[in-house]
This record gives C-alpha cells, structure tokens and sequence, in this order.
C-alpha cells in the first residue's frame, strides 16, 4: 500500500529509537552495521542506498520521470544516468544467471 507524504509533515521517514531523526553519523552507523550484518564486505555509505535505489527502480522499468521524481532531481539527465546503468547490467551475463531463492532443497 503507498503511503502518502505530506510536504508539511516534519516527522522523519526514518527515525531512530526515540522517534527522532537520524543524525548524518547516525545514520552511517546504522548503515555500516547493516553490510557487516549482511556480509557485504564493500565500502557502503547512505549514498549508495541512494543509487542502488535509482539503479533497481530503473532495472524494474521505472521510467525517467518516476526516477526523477522518486530521487528528487533537478535535471532529467542526472535520472538518465540510472537508466543507462540499467541497460549496462541487462546486458550483463550476471544479469542472465538464473537465481531463484526460493529453491526447496532436497
């Protein structure tokens, strides 16, 4: 279900344990912890949340407006950029591999 902004709502979308914003350390620390948590070994930033976001809604066939709008850009070929990435990794052999989580072992 979509939730509904409101440009005059000042609460956080992300808030920490006391209801409150994320300070920018905050907010990278939580990101850090949750790589480790997850085993990703790569440097990871609250920035690269932010582009893996723009590259996933590309590669689900969000057009360029939906990305501009979603990411907030002031320029269409700032949202072009993901795009391209996008066909960049459809076009890709990784992209071909057939992976399925789902799989029941037996």
């Amino acid at each position: 279900m979509p939730i509904e902004l409101d440009a005059r709502d000042s609460s956080p979308l992300v808030a920490d344990r006391l209801g409150t914003a994320y300070s920018a350390v905050g907010l990278w620390k939580v990101v850090k912890r949750a790589a480790r948590a997850a085993g990703i070994e790569k440097d990871v930033s609250p920035h690269w949340l932010r582009h893996s976001f723009g590259t996933l809604a590309a590669l689900g066939d969000a057009n360029v407006f939906r990305i501009q709008a979603a990411m907030g850009h002031a320029q269409i070929t700032t949202s072009q950029r993901y795009i391209h990435w996008a066909r960049g990794l459809a076009d890709s052999a990784v992209h071909r591999v057939d992976l399925r989580l789902d799989r029941k072992r037996t």
